[in-house]
């Protein structure tokens, strides 16, 4: 009888794990990966910054959208082509123009980025004005071209690095 307990038991112990296994439920679907936004949309945005920092305006082919708009303090633009003619008019005023990026956060179609410029004007006196100045830009995006961008700065520290305060002084 104990030699029939030994060859009995394993046997019980195998069927019982296959009884187990083939009772657990299954693993719940793998969760689908979240879109990688930036990927998306990081190659217009960069390419972008990339031009107001070499004046390469050959690479702006593709970057804007055809119904693309800028709405912004110094200057709006409607289309490829008035974006083009501000950013020249900006490396005429301040041809030393360069814009570093701080964070920048994508979602989908959506972009926030942070921010500085720099550069030096000459003033209509013949001095020289340097300014640095932070902000923030929101852009949309559609099909990865660039549709929209809302600039947010400080215009009257800009102006008054420039030497032009509009904001009366008390003395």
């Amino acid at each position: 009888m104990t030699a029939f307990r030994m060859i009995r038991t394993p046997a019980l112990l195998v069927a019982f794990a296959a009884l187990v296994t083939a009772c657990q439920a299954p693993a719940p679907p793998a969760e689908p990966e979240a879109p990688d936004y930036a990927a998306e949309l990081s190659p217009a945005f960069n390419t972008f910054i990339e031009v107001f920092n070499t004046q390469d305006y050959s690479k702006l082919e593709g970057v804007f959208a055809p119904n693309f708009r800028r709405i912004a303090p110094d200057q709006n633009a409607n289309g490829p082509e008035e974006m083009a003619a501000f950013m020249q008019q900006v490396h005429a005023t301040y041809p030393d123009f360069q814009v570093v990026l701080g964070e920048s956060l994508f979602g989908e179609n959506l972009s926030f980025n942070q921010w500085t410029v720099t550069g030096t004007a000459t003033l209509e006196d013949g001095t020289e004005a340097v300014i640095e100045t932070p902000g923030v830009t929101m852009v949309r995006y559609a099909d990865g071209m660039i549709t929209e961008e809302w600039v947010y700065y400080d215009t009257a520290a800009m102006m008054e690095q420039l030497g032009m305060s509009t904001i009366p002084h008390v003395e």
